[in-house]
């Protein structure tokens, strides 16, 4: 899938593609979290049951065309998918998905997926053997579509055509098929299962401005200022904070309700998710119904709230349990900045843990700027990279080496401009043989072992001298 745009805030233009893992890389306030919410928020429209879609695809249903007898075929519009797009952003407003209300830096942003046909060909090439059934209630029957064949930019329907009227449910669920479902990780999820109880269901609002009192009635500096309950916040009051976050609490809010539940991935890779997320952290999470609580787990007599948790425990619980309760096999798990809250050696096993993910069926993209994170990704790619060549190599597992075919990484780098703040494009940097070739690291790095060889010598030639004197 390749993704066009721009004007995304600091970033100009930039085209990428999302691979088996994608990487995004690049310095401070480039503009790498905009790329992910921007993702996001198309790829879970696109996948979800939104009510949104289904609407505007009824606007938009496809020509029939009957090529030969008793056979029916879907065209798709060209514009289909960058329309839904469109009329998607043009609806929810780019603000709410941003919280940029007042912001100009998003005015002129453009957005489309340049290959979207062959993309949505493909995928359903590899899933023909889907049913999707389809009720009709006027009928009161069942419409069962078995997706066989594909011939350039129409879609086969072997099976009875369902009504007119049914034709957005059964291109969405097309669609839902093809695009991958996301699930963000935003750079903010160790501080939700902190908040997520003082939130309403559905509801994100903070104060934004203080609450107008009668007329007459003065302010009394005397008493404490009470806080008001979120259920009776004023209209006035904004979300403070973008879609992601709060699909984010809304995601941790939910998860009472999906304790017993297993995801695909979970059930046929449980030992593995396991094996590699335990040397990261020992730790199980489980929700404990009778206090209400989520708990951080080391063992089964010994465990502590996870409010109370390091800023570790609580960076991993998200990922726990969308591994444990919803990841399957061609979702997209993205992560912003994974290497949050962990030391270089957990960052590394990070890494090796997304890897395995990779190889299992989970599509993986993270945004980064720890040296430490691409460093080992590049391990990766070299350790599948020897394997290959026959070579036996006990460093690394297999399961968590990484085929540099499957990898697109991607660098924010600055351009000249006459703008006081700084401006990027995105940059696409190839996997070789010894992985990515990053520079953004070297200056720092450089920089940081001058100063320190620097030091190092004044501090030799004034002990020596002292001890000269002395």
């Amino acid at each position: 899938m390749t993704i066009k745009f721009q004007n995304l805030g600091p970033l100009r233009k930039g085209k990428f593609k999302l691979n088996d893992f994608t990487v995004i890389c690049g310095p401070n306030n480039s503009g790498k979290t905009y790329l992910a919410y921007l993702i996001y928020g198309t790829l879970e429209n696109i996948s979800s049951g939104s009510s949104f879609l289904s609407y505007h695809l009824g606007k938009t249903i496809p020509r029939l065309r009957r090529l030969k007898e008793n056979e029916t075929y879907i065209e798709f519009p060209e514009h289909l998918i960058n329309d839904l797009i469109e009329a998607y952003f043009s609806k929810i407003g780019i603000d709410k998905l941003f919280n940029t209300e007042s912001e100009k830096f998003l005015e002129n942003l453009t957005f489309c997926i340049a290959d979207w046909k062959r993309y949505l060909r493909v995928r359903l090439e590899k899933n023909r053997d889907v049913i999707l059934p389809l009720y009709d209630k006027a009928d009161r029957k069942y419409y069962r579509v078995n997706k066989k064949k594909l011939a350039g930019q129409f879609m086969d329907v072997p099976e009875e055509m369902p009504p007119i009227d049914l034709l957005p449910a059964y291109i969405h669920r097309l669609l839902s098929v093809a695009f991958p479902k996301p699930h963000l990780l935003t750079g903010e999820r160790h501080a939700v299962p902190l908040f997520y109880k003082e939130f309403g269901a559905g509801r994100y609002e903070v104060p934004t401005k203080p609450k107008k009192l009668a007329k007459g009635v003065k302010r009394s500096n005397s008493s404490p200022v009470q806080a008001t309950p979120v259920q009776e916040l004023p209209e006035e009051r904004e979300a403070s904070f973008s879609l992601p976050i709060g699909d984010n609490v809304r995601y941790v809010q939910g998860l009472p309700e999906k304790e017993s539940k297993e995801g695909k991935l979970w059930q046929e890779h449980k030992a593995g998710i396991l094996r590699n997320f335990s040397r990261i952290s020992p730790a199980e999470y489980k929700w404990d119904s009778r206090k209400e609580q989520f708990d951080y787990q080391i063992s089964p007599v010994d465990k502590i709230p996870l409010h109370a948790a390091s800023s570790m425990a609580r960076e991993l619980a998200d990922l726990y349990f969308y591994l444990r309760h919803d990841a399957a096999p061609g979702q997209l798990l993205m992560i912003d900045e994974p290497e949050s809250h962990l030391t270089p050696r957990n960052q590394m096993l990070m890494v090796e843990l997304l890897a395995y993910l990779s190889n299992i069926g989970l599509k993986v993209c993270i945004t980064t700027h720890s040296d430490f994170i691409v460093r080992e990704l590049n391990n990766l790619i070299m350790a599948r990279e020897l394997g290959k060549q026959n070579r036996q190599q006990s460093i690394y597992l297999d399961e968590n080496c990484l085929s540099k075919e499957k990898i697109s990484a991607y660098v924010t780098k600055e351009i000249k401009s006459r703008s006081k703040a700084p401006l990027f494009e995105l940059e696409e940097v190839r996997p070789g043989t010894y992985g990515l070739a990053f520079d953004l690291f070297d200056d720092a790095i450089e920089e940081q072992g001058q100063n320190t060889n620097a030091l190092y010598e004044q501090l030799e030639c004034t002990s020596g001298g002292s001890k000269k004197k002395s």
